[in-house]
């Protein structure tokens, strides 16, 4: 790992303190960094925290012993000693997450390196608040089991990525009234007693693209999530903000039309414009049902549907950019890879062109985590919580 990647102590103040009543922030801070760059030396360790050798010496063989690091292979250099390489241990401590979708639900199971051990998931027409309960006894009990006995200690929370207004899901009055009156995060804790920790689905979504995609450590994103309609999560010094207001759909934004005169972002960059342009060309409504990610190749829509949705997410770029001053933006749609790629290729040409960006742009990145993104966000709460602290963001 090149030193040029680790996190620098803030105006050359140490990041960690030598002090004993520090040794819990220390050892969460140790923990941080090599969830941040990976398998590094206890010499890069030292420097990267500003921490002493002989503290974190002492705090490396504290989380080996609590078997939350384990060493690595040596690795030889030109001169001197072999380095032996720190890195998290992948079994030292687990946790779940729960996402709630518009037709599915899903709970995965993930470990200490954000890898998925194990999911469960259901299907139904429109959610409602008993399915959910239902299907998460079911999911905690059978999830815990995968994991051997002596490894069910380490699991140390359950994850909640909250649906915006879900009662709008819900085909029937009844359902939309239990929804309103419902609370997830309470019934919950009535299944179990690991603790139970909640966000927004947009904001748990864009909390995994930082930790374990294509934004790692970014200090100042936007997030855009394009489905039906496009939702969108800001990041600010590394930090998700939170609430409701801050998270309103990105798709009522007024962007300009081709032809003249304005259109709602949705209006031309959602997916439910993409099946629109694909009904026109032929397919069937029951072929755009489902993941969009199946949806048939229909190369004339898909470059249509482009050519509109490029320059109106550009726009909403700049804006934003204008305001927040951006270090980076993660575009995540339910498209194959390849039409993911081209879609974010065709934002940063309308970018690029635009000659107010000269003094310089966002790095513009696919999101890369897929459908499990939210679930994967919502486990990671548990663990953010209880091991880890925001390092030095990166721009």
């Amino acid at each position: 790992m090149c030193s040029e990647r680790l996190p620098r102590p803030r105006d050359g103040a140490a990041l960690g303190k030598d002090q004993s009543d520090m040794r819990a922030y220390n050892e969460k801070l140790v923990l941080s960094l090599l969830r941040q760059v990976g398998p590094i030396p206890r010499s890069q360790i030292a420097r990267a925290t500003g921490l002493s050798p002989q503290s974190c010496s002492v705090i490396m063989r504290a989380l080996e012993t609590a078997g939350l690091v384990r060493r690595g292979a040596p690795q030889r250099g030109r001169i001197g000693q072999p380095s032996v390489p720190m890195m998290l241990a992948e079994d030292g401590a687990f946790s779940l997450g729960l996402q709630i979708r518009r037709d599915s639900a899903e709970m995965v199971l993930m470990d200490f390196l954000g890898t998925i051990r194990a999911s469960r998931s259901c299907a139904y027409r429109a959610p409602h608040p008993d399915t959910i309960v239902s299907f998460a006894r079911t999911a905690l009990d059978e999830l815990a089991q995968t994991l051997p006995e002596t490894l069910r200690v380490r699991l140390r929370g359950l994850g909640v990525a909250l649906p915006d207004q879900p009662w709008l899901w819900a085909t029937e009055p009844a359902a939309r009234t239990a929804w309103q009156r419902f609370d997830l995060a309470e019934e919950l804790r009535e299944l179990t007693d690991l603790p139970i920790y909640a966000e927004q689905d947009i904001v748990a979504a864009c909390r995994a693209e930082m930790a374990l995609g294509s934004a790692i450590g970014a200090a100042d994103l936007l997030y855009i999530e394009i489905r039906e309609t496009i939702r969108g999560a800001v990041v600010q010094a590394g930090k998700p903000l939170q609430g409701g207001r801050v998270h309103r759909p990105l798709g009522r934004i007024e962007v300009c039309a081709p032809a003249g005169g304005s259109v709602a972002l949705d209006g031309c960059a959602s997916l439910g414009r993409l099946a629109e342009l694909m009904a026109a060309q032929g397919a069937l409504p029951e072929a755009l049902r489902g993941m969009p990610s199946g949806w048939p190749e229909l190369p004339e829509a898909e470059t249509r549907w482009r050519a509109e949705a490029a320059p109106a997410l550009a726009q909403v770029i700049c804006s934003a950019d204008a305001l927040l001053s951006l270090s980076h933006v993660v575009i995540a749609v339910c498209r194959p890879p390849a039409a993911r790629a081209a879609l974010v290729q065709a934002v940063a040409a309308h970018l690029e062109a635009d000659e107010a960006n000269l003094a310089g742009l966002p790095a513009l990145h696919a999101a890369t985590l897929g459908p499990q993104t939210a679930a994967l966000g919502a486990a990671i709460l548990p663990l953010a919580a209880q091991f880890l602290v925001q390092l030095p963001a990166r721009r």
